[in-house]
């Protein structure tokens, strides 16, 4: 399993994604999965590329875990996180993670952000003309 980082992506399998996005997955838990690829400035910067953007919705999800390895931990507390992130979003991020080892256990608090993922409309010449419009409605600063 690939090591689960600050900025590890994870997404649903039925998540809707740009055709050309090159991406490996690693199947995690519950129809989730982890992306191989990149963590997410990486995707940021591909996604807008294509057309599309991933953007953050809240709320954050924030849950614990214990295991016998920091890894095993964090993977509880990410399960834990996904669940309670319930149906809706598509794609998750880990926001932060804090860690506390003990001699026998380790012991991980996790924030997980929801993200949504979309495709961007084309700009139109109205919504060209409308911010030209709106940038000289306002008074020039002295």
């Amino acid at each position: 399993m690939r090591q689960i980082a600050v900025n590890t992506v994870l997404l649903r399998e039925d998540a809707r994604l740009p055709e050309n996005l090159p991406l490996h997955y690693e199947a995690f838990a519950d129809g989730w999965s982890i992306v191989r690829s990149g963590s997410l400035p990486w995707l940021d910067q591909r996604m807008n590329e294509s057309g599309w953007r991933c953007l953050r919705i809240a709320p954050k999800s924030q849950t614990g875990g214990v295991g016998k390895s920091p890894q095993r931990a964090i993977a509880r507390a990410l399960r834990l996180g996904l669940q309670k992130l319930g149906e809706a979003p598509r794609a998750a991020t880990v926001q932060r993670i804090v860690l506390t080892e003990y001699p026998w256990f380790s012991l991980v608090r996790i924030t997980l952000c929801p993200c949504s993922i979309q495709e961007m409309p084309e700009p139109s010449f109205d919504d060209a003309a409308r911010q030209v419009a709106v940038a000289r409605s306002f008074p020039p600063r002295v």
